[in-house]
């Protein structure tokens, strides 16, 4: 796989308008996975499955967003120590990718987002887990983006994160990962507000991501609290305020005793009612940039 073929796959899929998670796709993307050390002494996973209904083989493509806020070559094929980039699933049959984060790049610990793809649709869900409890959580694939297309200053579309919560038993972390627009040249900035159950404003951060690049973070909550505050029920609010591009957010609430952890997929406001652009994304684009990939 080219790398130039990657990026180009990675923009054009963060670029696109939303379309409807419930729809079986060619293109995913699985917001959070990693092979990554967490609190006391957990060590959290990702596993991901992926079912081919055709009646032949098929060929998925697998790359990675890696975490961080370098933004300066942070996308590549996911490349581990069970994963080559590219994995055939064969017709009628389902592959089952363990701890694909581990040796990723010759790495002892990675984490990022996900991105799966190929010439046809197929169906894939992944859970990530730790050492403590294997159960774990399910991170649902998405095809469904926060989108400002338009660089709108006054944008009101948000999506909504409900039933955060930080105190003395239950930790949260939220996240998202980007891609930012290259048309205007301008940085996109994402603004994460978080709210108590009142509805008052007790923390907020915004994260600027260079024009034409994607980015992958993850943000105790913990940490955008003001000093001393506890929130024992409350929610994250995302909107893009500046520049041009796509957010798929989410959050992690985890139990500090048990390390049982639940994932909350961002809530999207009806198109109908937002300055943002929505709609669904044509078959097309995405089948174009796989027959790039596979050359």
């Amino acid at each position: 796989m080219r790398k130039r073929s990657i990026f180009v796959f990675a923009c054009m899929l963060l670029l696109t308008s939303a379309a409807h998670a419930n729809h079986y796709a060619d293109t995913y993307v699985v917001p959070v996975v990693g092979h990554v050390a967490g609190a006391n002494g957990t060590m959290w996973m990702t596993d991901v499955v992926i079912r081919n209904f055709r009646t032949t083989p098929l060929d998925v493509e697998l790359i990675i967003i890696e975490s961080g806020f370098d933004t300066t070559d942070n996308v590549h094929p996911l490349v581990s120590a069970t994963v080559d980039g590219t994995v055939t699933v064969p017709a009628n049959g389902t592959v089952l990718l363990e701890d694909i984060m581990d040796g990723y790049r010759g790495r002892a610990g990675s984490s990022g987002s996900l991105i799966i793809g190929a010439d046809f649709p197929f169906a894939v869900t992944s859970r990530t887990y730790n050492n403590s409890v294997p159960l774990g959580q399910t991170v649902p694939p998405t095809r469904d983006f926060l989108v400002d297309s338009f660089g709108d200053a006054d944008n009101t579309a948000f999506a909504y994160v409900p039933g955060i919560v930080v105190n003395a038993t239950t930790r949260t972390n939220v996240g998202f990962t980007a891609g930012s627009g290259a048309s205007s040249g301008a940085p996109m900035v994402v603004e994460i507000t978080i709210r108590n159950a009142t509805g008052a404003v007790v923390g907020s951060r915004s994260i600027s991501i260079p024009s034409g690049t994607f980015m992958h973070v993850q943000i105790p909550v913990g940490s955008m609290l003001q000093a001393g505050s506890a929130l024992d029920l409350g929610s994250a609010d995302f909107r893009v305020v500046e520049g041009e591009g796509a957010v798929v957010p989410y959050a992690s609430i985890i139990d500090n005793a048990t390390a049982v952890a639940g994932y909350v997929m961002g809530q999207f406001p009806d198109p109908v009612t937002t300055t943002a652009t929505f709609g669904f994304r044509p078959p097309s684009i995405f089948r174009s940039l796989l027959d790039q990939i596979s050359r």
